[in-house]
Order: C-alpha cells, then structure tokens, then sequence
C-alpha cells in the first residue's frame, strides 16, 4: 500500500515552502498549513461532503497554545491564550486564534513571533533555528525586550560569590569551596543547584563554611524564568539565573570546577570594574569559531573583542541589571540561542552589547595547562584555575558540556593548590561515607 503521505486530497494546494502546502478543506481553521504528515494523519482526507452536512471546523494538529491536561477537570485542557486559560477538544476547534504550531520559511513576522513568545519550541522541523524569518523574529523580540524599562529592584546587598553546582558536580563544588576559604576569602557564599541535586547531607556538609543552598526551581513560581526542564541545557541557564537572584548586589560567578589560587576579594577595588562594572574573562584561542562572524550575523548586535568565558564573572548588578536582563532574555530561549552559541557564555556579551555597554576583559585570551583553562589578573599572574576537563569526582561521571580526559582524576604537578584540592577531596569522600 503507498504512504498515505503520498496520496492525493482535493483540498491540499501547490507547495509553497520547505515541504508545507495551503489546505481548502472547509473544516481546517487558522493558517490552513499542512504537510504530508499532517495529511497522513488527517480522517478527513480527500473528503466527499454529503448534503446539508454540518461543517464542524477542525485542526489537525493540536494548536500551539494547548498545554497540559487539567486532572482535575478530565477532557479539558491549560491554554496560553490570554483570553482563555483552559480549554477542551470542542473549543479549541471553534477557536479563530489557532496557532499553527510549526515554524515554516512563509511565516509572516507576527506569526513567528507568537510562536517564539510561547516557546520553548515543540515538535519543530530539523534546522528551524536557521530559517531566516525565525531568526528575524528573534532578533526583533531582543531589541523590544532591551527597550523595556527594567528597574533595579533593589532588593539585593553586600558582596559575595554564586557558585552553580548540585548533582554531577557537588565534588568540584566541595573543593572551590574549602579552597576559597583556604586562600583566606571570606565573602559568604550561595551555592546554586536545580530539583533533586542537594540532599539534607550535602547541605550540612557545605554549611559550615558559610554557604547557603539555593534550589533554582522552588524560586521560578516567584522568578519565572523558561527553564528547558528535562535537557541538560538546563545547568547552563543556571548561571545567568542564579546571578540575577542570588542575595548580593556584586557577585563573582564561579563555575563549581573553577578555584582562586589566592583571594579574588581584591577584584571588586579593581579600576576596571569600578569603571565598567563587570569584569569579564576570555575563552581560549581555539574557541574563536563558537562565536564568529556567523552567531554576531545571527543576533544582529556588533560584540567587540573575543569570545567570553563563563567559568568565572564578576557582576555589578546594580550598574548592570539591564543588560543582566537581557542576557537572562537570551538564555530563557536557550532552545534557539544555544543552537547558534556554545552554551551560556557569549550571551554576556550578547547582554551587554544589545544596551551599547562596555564591560572589563583582562587580556585576549586565556591559558591552557593539560586540562584546566588559566585565567589571570591585570598583572597577568594566574588568578583562576577552571579544571573543565578534569572535574573533581568520585566516579566517572558523565558531563555533557565537555568531555573528561581519564575516567579518574589526574594529579597535575604544574597547578597551584593541587595537594590541597585533592586532600578535600579525599575528606569529602570520608565525610559522605560517615553520614
């Protein structure tokens, strides 16, 4: 038998765009778009009207707006239309406001852009994120979010330091932890984590090194923010989220597998940050590529200098909410963003440059020691040790943004502290077992 895909229908028009056709069928409302998926899926197909026979309107794929099902209310169902907030099968076939669900090249601007207001994106076509009108539409969508008032809320003080790490990534957190405190910093601390990465044992072994847990995912009912639940992306857009939310009003970002090799407090008095406020740090030589000419065409925003690198930030958050905004706009639509960038990173810069704001870089690029990324002060003396493809661990752990280079842990003679490191190492082992 051919695929029904294949077969013809009176009502499917002439091809207009990237395998998508118009539909005349009477009972098809909104855009009036198929493909052959949608015609092999369709009961109505090629159908024959008897007389007097009732044109009920019908959709053949679910609208865009459709969400969840209500269990307390079985057939109906949430909606993000902001005039109804639930619905059911019968409504959503009456409903002038269908929302044809996928991305195609036609799409006109207002279209593409209720869609990308609805996001995070669904059942896509491969290579969505490259159409030329998607990527207008968010560039569009950037540019109105930057023009936007965003007040300062003023809720935040003091200094302090945002580490992202639960799960997977507890043990380096562990360690940047007692070596801060080693070098002799003494600024509090927030360690940042999702849903399920921070047990009761954990917290208490952190706590009396002054640090506070904060689970990101109990605060997005207060702090919405579009969280790709479920898609290791995920600890990505911790960072600029945990950043924005944390208790200080100046933060200095470090990823759990980065460490100070003696204390950072001076960097908060460094003329560069007073003047800027914030101090960013650049990626290696070989990262150029991540973003290029290509990602800046993409974004539409002119970003001078090198390529950031996240592992460690330093945030001035009353100087710099706006762009902090924005950067959190980008990485709420990480489905898109992260197609075109690596991760997190270079939408700082993103942030920035969309306000037409200067940040500090202390040199061009960064240093490489066997598997630690090296970033130094002004002086250019090494400052940070971000040991990226060698994470402190128990096991061989999987982690997704990169890969490791042995299955255990390496001893690095060259590495400031790495006695030290591996000695908390060893005491956090202990310290689980005992409790």
């Amino acid at each position: 038998m051919p695929d029904r895909a294949l077969l013809p229908c009176r009502h499917r028009g002439p091809r207009q765009a990237g395998g998508v056709f118009g539909c005349g069928s009477p009972r098809l409302i909104g855009l009036k778009l198929v493909t052959h998926e949608h015609c092999s899926e369709c009961g109505l197909r090629d159908h024959a009207l008897e007389p007097n026979e009732p044109e009920p309107a019908r959709h053949l794929w679910p609208c865009a707006h459709l969400g969840d099902d209500l269990p307390q209310a079985p057939g109906r169902r949430r909606c993000s239309h902001p005039r109804h907030r639930e619905t059911d099968w019968a409504a959503c076939q009456e409903c002038p406001d269908y929302l044809f669900p996928r991305f195609t090249s036609f799409l006109p601007q207002t279209t593409v852009r209720r869609l990308i207001a609805l996001g995070p994106q669904r059942d896509q076509p491969d290579g969505w994120w490259r159409l030329d009108n998607v990527q207008r539409g968010y560039r569009e969508l950037a540019r109105r979010f930057a023009r936007r008032k965003h007040p300062y809320p003023g809720r935040f003080a003091g200094r302090g330091i945002v580490l992202a790490g639960g799960g997977a990534y507890f043990a380096c957190a562990y360690v940047t932890i007692r070596v801060l405190r080693h070098v002799g910093c003494r600024l509090p601390i927030e360690l940042w984590h999702l849903e399920g990465e921070m047990n009761a044992t954990r917290q208490a072994i952190v706590e009396p090194y002054g640090v506070v847990c904060r689970n990101a995912d109990a605060l997005v009912a207060t702090h919405p923010f579009r969280f790709l639940d479920g898609h290791w992306w995920k600890g990505w857009q911790l960072k600029p989220y945990a950043i924005a939310h944390s208790a200080f009003e100046e933060v200095l970002y470090l990823d759990a597998d980065c460490y100070p090799v003696r204390d950072p407090e001076f960097l908060f008095s460094w003329k560069g940050y007073r003047r800027h406020g914030a101090i960013f740090w650049p990626d290696l030589p070989a990262s150029a590529f991540l973003f290029g000419p290509g990602a800046r065409q993409v974004f539409g925003v002119a970003v001078p200098g090198p390529p950031l690198e996240s592992g460690q930030m330093l945030i001035d958050k009353r100087r710099s909410w706006p762009q902090l905004q924005s950067t959190l706009w980008y990485n709420s639509h990480a489905d898109y963003v992260y197609r075109h960038l690596w991760g997190d990173k270079d939408t700082f810069a993103l942030g920035w440059a969309l306000h037409g704001r200067k940040y500090a870089m202390l040199h061009d690029q960064a240093g490489w020691e066997g598997h630690t990324i090296l970033q130094r002060d002004a002086d250019g003396q090494v400052l940070f040790l971000h040991r990226c493809r060698d994470k402190f661990r128990f096991k061989q752990e999987t982690f997704s943004s990169n890969l490791q280079h042995a299955s255990e842990n390496i001893y690095h003679p060259k590495l400031a502290l790495e006695d030290f490191c591996f000695e908390a190492l060893a005491e956090l082992r202990i310290e689980l077992g005992a409790r």
